[in-house]
């Protein structure tokens, strides 16, 4: 059976605002994760059906299984209705490791991420830049439909720069993993990023405009002063494009 790409995102559109985001309860009908959500849209739209939701990891397969092909690898290209775009290089994609959305048009994206605690719509070069910061994006594989008829292009080719495999640290990137729910909540997300916590939740509060750019610096550079970010480059990878405006501030004191 052929899938039909408006039921798959009419399935997710039905469910904005309507389900939570859940990496341990993932299987529905009140939660998903980004996989899972995809996966049902899918299957409800004709894909094979799999007794567990694929993964990041498995999705691969499973998407080349149900007519799909890998259209772009890590380079730029012209977002199509319909793409399926996985985050994260295959084997180390898996659970807080990578995501995937759907293409809602040239320049949008529908996707269940832990920013916002269930199913939202982004543009995408907004995400992809949230997510990679100064030391460039994620790593992207995008699987469209053999049978997809091509559709206007944006007046922008969707960013993708070929970049390389990126290696977490930079906490605008981590910050950008930590909104599509890579690193949980709570207890378990300063676990998983220990001295870097207060930093992230800090870039994070900012793109969530909870606080002001002029206060998450403040706060980046009280993290410097405390010793959690490094000295010399080690400070610099770490801060990113904040570097300046936080060393400013750590100058004047």
């Amino acid at each position: 059976m052929a899938i039909n790409t408006e039921t798959a995102i009419r399935w997710m559109t039905d469910r904005q605002g309507r389900v939570t985001y859940s990496m341990n309860q993932r299987t529905g009908p009140t939660s998903y994760d980004c996989s899972s959500s995809i996966c049902y849209a899918l299957m409800s739209a004709g894909a094979s059906h799999v007794a567990w939701p694929v993964t990041t990891e498995s999705a691969h397969a499973w998407l080349l299984a149900n007519g799909y092909y890998l259209a772009f690898e890590n380079q730029d290209w012209n977002m199509e209705r319909g793409d399926v775009i996985i985050w994260g290089p295959k084997g180390r994609s898996v659970g807080a490791g990578g995501h995937i959305m759907m293409a809602l048009d040239a320049d949008n994206v529908i996707h269940c991420t832990y920013a916002v605690n269930g199913i939202t719509v982004n543009n995408y070069n907004q995400l992809y830049g949230w997510q990679g910061g100064a030391m460039g994006g994620p790593y992207v594989y995008v699987y469209r439909l053999a049978n997809s008829q091509p559709s206007v292009p944006s007046k922008t080719t969707t960013v993708q720069q070929s970049t390389p495999i990126v290696g977490q640290g930079n906490l605008e990137l981590l910050a950008g993993q930590t909104m599509a729910g890579m690193y949980g909540s709570g207890d378990a997300r300063k676990a998983k990023l220990g001295q870097r916590y207060a930093a992230v939740q800090a870039i994070i509060n900012e793109r969530l405009k909870a606080i002001t750019y002029q206060e998450a610096h403040k706060r980046l550079a009280n993290e410097v002063l405390a010793g959690n970010l490094g000295a010399g480059e080690e400070r610099k990878k770490n801060l990113g494009t904040y570097y300046q405006a936080v060393q400013n501030i750590i100058n004047r004191q």
